[in-house]
């Protein structure tokens, strides 16, 4: 699939990355053995939370700011 982005970048590019991030944090509750726990063992305060084994993807959920609904799931 391609995405054309003509529109303003505010509005659309924003909306995909709210997609793209949620997207990911929806796929790591689907199956969270499929990500790296990198919570407690992280070199660096930038390292991602979690890491997806094969994609090598990042979540974030200690060092930034991930959707609120993530937020009530680990609290």
């Amino acid at each position: 699939m391609v995405r054309l982005l003509v529109h303003s970048k505010d509005s659309i590019h924003s909306k995909d990355i709210k997609y793209n991030k949620d997207k990911k944090y929806k796929d790591y509750f689907v199956d969270p053995s499929k990500w790296w726990d990198n919570k407690f063992r992280k070199v660096s305060p930038r390292a991602p939370d979690f890491k997806h084994k094969i994609t090598k993807k990042g979540l974030w959920i200690v060092s930034s700011s991930p959707p609120e609904w993530v937020r009530t799931k680990f609290l």
